[in-house]
């Protein structure tokens, strides 16, 4: 599937946003492509990412993502397990789930195509957008998810 060939139902809109929303600049793949540090992308917005996780959090990331891998190979299926992926929604939404897992091969570049399943280790800093924005995002895109705490 082609970046923008696909739009998920809205998940941040507000039918009643403020005259100052109106006025926020709409960012589009190719704005962010140009960014340096860490953001995600949603409708348009730019959402900065928190700092590196912490190693409570890294270890679930780890022991999560060895245990999809471990039932992948032991399935025989042909998937790829990938740990902090840009996952391109659309022209103006990019995502960064902690775990995504693809069919196939991996992608040489961000996923662009939904993925099979994807995974958010919950943290103090994310918890709020993990289990509010990203899980509304994530149902509308019919994707399946796992949020881990």
């Amino acid at each position: 599937m082609a970046v923008g060939t696909r739009r998920c139902a809205c998940f941040l809109a507000d039918p009643l946003m403020s005259s100052a929303d109106r006025y926020s600049p709409h960012y589009t793949i190719d704005d962010y492509r140009l960014w340096e540090s860490d953001w995600e992308l949603w409708q348009g917005t730019a959402v900065a990412m928190t700092p590196s996780p912490f190693g409570r959090h890294g270890g679930m990331l780890m022991r999560l993502g060895t245990a999809l891998t471990n039932a992948i190979d032991h399935a025989k299926c042909s998937a790829a397990v990938l740990a902090e992926i840009d996952w391109i929604i659309s022209a103006d939404t990019v995502v960064r789930p902690d775990i995504s897992v693809v069919c196939g091969a991996p992608p040489d570049g961000h996923i662009e195509s939904a993925p099979a399943i994807v995974v958010e280790v919950l943290s103090g800093s994310t918890r709020q957008r993990d289990l509010c924005q990203k899980r509304a995002l994530y149902q509308e895109c019919r994707v399946p998810y796992h949020l881990d705490d």
